[in-house]
């Protein structure tokens, strides 16, 4: 089966499947088509209601996920990307970044808002480990943050005091080790990537 992208009609552009069979080559190219399958995924695609159906579907989803958590609470998030999640490094690391908010939910709705403008995918929250005492946020973080480094997770694009002081080349289950190992083994969110 080969793409094709037929011409431009009355219903916009269309994307299909067809199956091809060579039937000449007289010094160039002669192709028959020999069937069509139309992708209907793709037609949906096209079509910006849809998107915005299937968008708005996907934040309720995620909120109703979420709303099993007191997502206000303080605590230390971990999100990434679907690309860097589906592109792990040769010991099956990815990048993250590890944060703390005294509110994680709207954190992660400053880091959402801005992403909208300059990043290609939604952000993939991956753990959140809530903490009882918002005066603890800040040393959690430093500790993560040490433990990361130290164990040789540190972000191979970082660049002092312009880029990446806050991702880690690492995975959720090292997250989780370092989250037991600094005293919180509770009140976690798990989540993930729609793209991983």
């Amino acid at each position: 089966m080969l793409p094709v992208r037929l011409a431009e009609s009355s219903l916009g552009p269309r994307s299909a499947a067809c199956h091809c069979e060579r039937v000449a080559d007289h010094g160039g190219r002669a192709w028959e088509l020999v069937g069509l399958v139309f992708d209907d995924e793709r037609l949906a695609a096209l079509d910006p209601a849809e998107n915005a159906r299937a968008a708005a579907q996907e934040d309720v989803e995620k909120a109703q996920a979420e709303a099993v958590y007191d997502m206000t609470r303080p605590g230390i998030y971990a999100f990434s990307y679907g690309w860097y999640l589906e592109h792990p490094d040769d010991h099956d690391r990815y990048l993250v970044k590890v944060g703390r908010a005294g509110n994680v939910r709207n954190r992660l709705a400053e880091h959402r808002a801005g992403a909208k403008t300059h990043l290609p995918e939604p952000l993939a929250l991956l753990r959140v480990y809530f903490v009882d005492d918002v005066s603890r946020v800040e040393a959690l973080e430093k500790s993560f943050h040490n433990l990361l480094t130290h164990a040789g997770h540190k972000n191979p694009r970082f660049r002092a005091k312009v880029v990446g002081t806050e991702w880690f080349a690492t995975t959720a289950e090292f997250l989780d080790a370092v989250a037991e190992a600094v005293g919180i083994d509770k009140g976690m969110y798990v989540g993930g990537s729609d793209f991983a």
